[in-house]
């Protein structure tokens, strides 16, 4: 078989231009007719005609059935030659794949790979793609057709082409571009040229893709009410935009030991109880991860595996971020940050967020100066350097939170609307047990005693915190929500012990349990109050309800000044109505 060009054939047997020629039934035939005669520009453009001629030498004619081609064993060449490669085999080393909207997509390269013309100056040439060539996630090119197969690799078919080689833009490649400036992957057309470095910049935030949209921005912006447009542009620098979920739902078997269902609020001690997926808890979890823990079924059935990974620095954060994907992602954590995804990312911003204390003499310190503010007396004397220090660490936060109730009539309903609101809907929602213990302390010249509260969890027994809630305050009607200072730090289990010995004295004890949702920074909490019959015992056969309704408690924990937080739960908590009234 011989290669030639269009000329050649022409010149030859005087026939209008062609990509091939042969003699019908020629083969080993003598005379010099055994031959055929394709034009061949390379990357494996005429394997159809070639194979097509030779079906001439072998006596069939173009009305013939179509020839069964066996199958092959061998690597593909698509597999062996990217669609930028081939593009080089046909127009030489200065040729890549056209990438672009106008150009089709993964799914069409089969009969529409785009090659560049380096001659020309932004020339795209239509070619077919060779066989098995990827087309989509375990799908390859087979006779022009994007078809699936079990030996076509998996792809990520959002980037299956990559960035383009080369310049791609203004003189620089997809890498340095967009390392340098990111928001130019909000157009569509960088985007689909330099896909695979984008992707290292995308933030999982709706929005706020790609960060910043303009240079320059600085936190002092993010207060710049009378311009709403500054959020929009710098909104990784305000922390605005809505998460976009990345860490799937568990989907998950279970092979139970025994028939007894197990115990959701585990007791002290625990065994797993069951298989996971055909596999033992630990390793499950292992794979999967600890914030699998989270799903209470899973936890349930995997006690023992769960225990062993829980965590009781954060009392709200046992079992790490609880969408680790996206948390991982995140290169800039701030305490601005922090304070929008701190509910999905509670691990990763363990120091950053508000909340949270980095030892327990910083909260001992702040309960000082609460009681000193309060009682107005010195009855602590403190260093100034530490007090100075103090307040740096430990800023008193303030709680910004809406009140209402539900009845248990009613509670089906409320948490079907909650699950299609709030961010973690494709969890089951998260559950809590807690004995809580209101301890005060009081002056004659005070008529309020300073109140703290110590929360024990009864699920996670090793948890303990420490909590300090200032009254609501009052005077601004116009204000969509109730204000008040708030102070939260885990502890150890002789917290109780060790406010005791600063003078408080326990007021009155209850059991709590529900369950809450978040929705970006705010936590939204259903939860019912038992009282306790006994002192100091919270099994169930010795409490009691208070009363049949629900507490639903919106809150979002921030700095002060942000009182555009409050419009955001007055509009989430019209969502919810009648069920309950906020």
């Amino acid at each position: 078989m011989l290669r030639a060009c269009c000329d050649w054939i022409h010149a030859l047997f005087g026939c209008a231009c062609s990509v091939g020629l042969a003699f019908i039934g020629s083969m080993c035939r003598g005379g010099g007719d055994s031959v055929s005669v394709v034009e061949d520009h390379g990357g494996f453009q005429n394997i159809a005609t070639a194979a097509h001629e030779i079906g001439h030498r072998n006596g069939m004619s173009c009305l013939t059935s179509s020839l069964q081609v066996p199958s092959q064993s061998l690597v593909p060449p698509g597999q062996l030659y990217s669609p930028d490669d081939q593009c080089k085999l046909i127009w030489g080393p200065k040729s890549y794949l056209c990438r672009g909207s106008e150009f089709g997509n993964v799914g069409s390269i089969c009969t529409a790979m785009y090659c560049r013309d380096p001659s020309s100056g932004n020339d795209c040439v239509l070619h077919t793609a060779a066989r098995g060539t990827s087309c989509g996630n375990k799908k390859w090119c087979e006779e022009g057709i994007c078809t699936f197969s079990e030996k076509a690799p998996e792809i990520d078919e959002s980037c299956a082409l990559g960035d383009q080689p080369g310049i791609a833009f203004i003189n620089k490649t997809c890498d340095e571009l967009i390392n340098e400036l990111p928001q130019y992957c909000y157009k569509e057309k960088v985007r689909a040229r330099c896909c695979s470095s984008c992707s290292k910049h995308y933030s999982w935030i709706a929005g706020c893709e790609y960060g910043d949209r303009v240079l320059g921005c600085k936190e002092f912006h993010c207060n710049m009410v009378n311009d709403p447009s500054v959020l929009t542009d710098c909104c990784n620098t305000c922390s605005y935009g809505t998460l976009i979920p990345t860490t799937p739902s568990l989907d998950f078997s279970v092979r139970p030991f025994t028939t007894e269902e197990p115990t959701r609020h585990r007791p002290a001690t625990c065994v797993d109880s069951a298989d996971i997926n055909g596999q033992s808890c630990q390793r499950y979890i292992g794979e999967q991860g600890r914030h699998s823990c989270y799903n209470t079924r899973l936890s349930a059935y995997c006690c023992q595996s769960c225990r062993a990974v829980l965590s009781v620095q954060i009392p709200d954060c046992p079992y790490g971020d609880r969408l680790p994907t996206f948390c991982s992602r995140q290169v800039n954590v701030t305490e601005r940050w922090c304070r929008n995804f701190r509910p999905h990312c509670c691990d990763t911003c363990t120091g950053s967020a508000p909340r949270v204390f980095g030892s327990p003499f910083v909260f001992i310190a702040v309960a000082v100066l609460l009681i000193n503010d309060q009682l107005h007396s010195q009855v602590f004397s403190m260093d100034p350097s530490i007090v100075q220090q103090t307040f740096k660490a430990a800023p008193l936060t303030t709680e910004f939170f809406l009140q209402g109730s539900v009845m248990e009539n009613s509670l089906e309903t409320l948490v079907n609307r909650l699950k299609g609101l709030c961010d973690n809907a494709d969890y089951q929602q998260e559950s809590f047990q807690d004995h809580e213990m209101v301890f005060h302390i009081k002056n004659t010249s005070v008529p309020t005693p300073l109140v703290f509260r110590v929360r024990h969890s009864l699920v996670q027994t090793e948890c303990w915190s420490l909590r300090y809630l200032g009254h609501a305050e009052v005077g601004d009607k116009n204000r969509p929500t109730l204000v008040r200072s708030y102070i939260d730090c885990p502890t150890s289990e002789n917290v109780a012990q060790f406010i005791g010995e600063l003078g408080f004295r326990m007021d009155h004890e209850f059991v709590v349990k529900g369950f809450y949702f978040h929705k970006g920074r705010m936590k939204i909490t259903v939860s019912k109050f038992y009282k306790m019959n006994q002192p100091g015992n919270t099994t169930n056969d010795t409490i009691e309800t208070v009363c049949p309704s629900y507490l639903v408690e919106l809150s979002v924990v921030t700095s002060s000044g942000q009182e555009a937080v409050g419009d955001d739960m007055k509009n989430f908590a019209e969502q919810l109505k009648p069920y309950p009234f906020l």
